[in-house]
């Protein structure tokens, strides 16, 4: 199989596994709470790293940690995926699926504006335009197609789904902040590390 073609089976992989992830969040909620879903991801997040790390025999990595790194890896892990998850969990545990996913991924909207905050990013005019009108289609969502009516479903679901958003994207941009790595910013003229 070519590169191009592998690179489209995974891409088809991935967007088949996000487009379900909703409904087994709500499935999930179902039989646990926000909490004890958040552990069983987490359990099985750990055993599966763990293993990673093993089988690559990187295990020394470690303990050769500084106790700073160690400080921001926690910092990091309370944010996403600890607050993150429990936040956005609860929020589909109030919202119907559908409405909790399209609420969640406004950090499309948002990494680009506090990425002139945060990263000191300018942002085009097409771009500040593109978001706006991102934004209106938030409002429609968030008014099951009211605007002029306003009326929330669930209004702690729906800040807690907008709450998720930018949890996630704040320990986006701090962990591209604290990294050497550079990256080009789509929405900038501009890289940043």
């Amino acid at each position: 199989m070519t590169d191009h073609k592998r690179a489209y089976l995974y891409a088809l992989v991935v967007v088949g596994i996000w487009a379900t992830v909703s409904s087994a969040f709500k499935l999930s909620l179902r039989y646990m709470s926000p909490l004890q879903l958040l552990f069983i991801a987490s359990i099985c997040s750990t055993v599966f790293l763990g293993a990673l790390v093993l089988i690559q025999r990187k295990w020394s990595l470690m303990v050769t940690q500084s106790s700073n790194d160690l400080f921001r890896s926690t910092l990091f892990g309370f944010l996403n995926p600890c607050l993150y998850y429990l936040v956005l969990f609860k929020a589909y545990d109030l919202l119907p699926a559908q409405e909790a996913q399209a609420l969640n991924q406004t950090w499309a909207i948002v990494l680009p504006l506090l990425s002139i905050v945060i990263l000191k990013q300018k942002i085009k005019l097409v771009s500040f335009v593109a978001l706006m009108i991102s934004f209106l289609g938030v409002i429609v969502i968030l008014s099951r197609g009211s605007i002029s009516a306003m009326q929330f479903h669930d209004l702690p679901g729906v800040l807690l789904a907008l709450g998720s958003a930018w949890i996630w994207t704040v320990y986006w941009l701090f962990s591209v902040k604290e990294s050497l790595i550079y990256i080009r910013i789509p929405w900038s003229d501009e890289k940043c590390h």
